[in-house]
């Protein structure tokens, strides 16, 4: 009997420790994560622009901004299921912008033309955890993952900043 309660005893234990680990790390996470959200403007050049502005705890490195193509640009993105390798072909345009500190905005030239109506920021916070923002007329998602995945950030075109 008491080897029984002993054994309960220490699966309580172990099952407490997991769930504090896991809410310790979820914490960490969230109290470093950027929030990248995009807006889109007419310049005073007449030409057209996106400012990314970092809403979140941290700053955002290694973003990649693209276009969403097909259904991504189409539907109603609260109920578009993104995957890595079922969205892979689905961006186009695809930038590597400068890092976003927190509470910081940055201004870039936005080619129009050929523009769905949704635009994805891949990025990931200091520590390396992706995080993807996809936002558009028909709302906006952001998940814990980097969908827009290039082959490499050097190959891609780094505009500057306005």
């Amino acid at each position: 009997m008491e080897l029984g309660v002993a054994i309960v005893a220490v699966a309580i234990s172990l099952v407490s420790f997991v769930v504090n680990l896991y809410a310790s790390r979820a914490a960490d996470r969230h109290a470093r994560m950027p929030v990248l959200i995009p807006q889109f403007y007419e310049a005073d050049d007449g030409g057209h622009g996106v400012s990314v502005r970092n809403i979140g705890r941290g700053p955002a490195v290694n973003v990649v901004m693209a276009n969403a193509l097909g259904d991504l640009a189409k539907k109603d993105i609260r109920r578009v299921r993104l995957s890595r390798y079922k969205n892979q072909r689905h961006w186009g345009g695809v930038m590597h912008l400068e890092r976003i500190p927190e509470g910081d905005k940055l201004d870039y030239v936005w080619d129009s033309v050929g523009f769905a109506g949704a635009l994805g920021l891949t990025y990931t916070d200091v520590l390396g955890s992706p995080y993807t923002m996809l936002s558009g007329e028909y709302g906006t998602k952001a998940i814990n993952a980097a969908i827009i995945r290039p082959r490499s950030l050097y190959d891609l075109e780094f505009p500057q900043a306005r």
